[in-house]
């Protein structure tokens, strides 16, 4: 089976993981394909870098790295950097969040299409590895 679904945010991403979990876990359901059309309409660029919320966040979510108790965010990040930003009045998120946005805007400006960075950027979605096998199509 092959679905796509479109998602952004807490809520997408964890329908995602719902879904995905619900076809792993059903007979005949395992080797489903699942495309996810992540939300961009919420990007921007900040102090020249390009920040991506919710597609980190389905990366973060899917890939096992998310913050649980906020539902977004890298799971363990101090928050240091967000507090330093903040003070200048620039860009609101955490340690490796700003590694990602620093990431994806380097490769942004060397010409890569938004696939090649999703692809590139769940590597370093989950502590330790990328993302789970079949997590998000959009990320193979």
């Amino acid at each position: 089976m092959r679905i796509t679904a479109l998602a952004g945010g807490v809520g997408g991403a964890r329908f995602v993981r719902g879904l995905r979990h619900h076809l792993d876990t059903t007979p005949g359901l395992a080797d489903s394909e699942v495309t996810v059309i992540a939300n961009t309409g919420d990007d921007i660029t900040l102090f020249g870098l390009r920040v991506s919320p919710d597609v980190d966040t389905l990366l973060y979510t899917l890939g096992g790295g998310v913050e649980e108790s906020q539902g977004w965010g890298r799971a363990g990040e101090t928050q240091v950097v967000q507090a330093e930003l903040a003070a200048y009045g620039a860009l609101p998120s955490g340690s490796p969040s700003a590694t990602a946005t620093s990431a994806r805007t380097s490769s942004a400006r060397s010409g890569s299409g938004r696939a090649c960075r999703c692809r590139r950027s769940r590597r370093g979605s989950r502590p330790g590895g990328g993302c789970p096998r079949r997590a998000s199509r959009c990320c193979r």
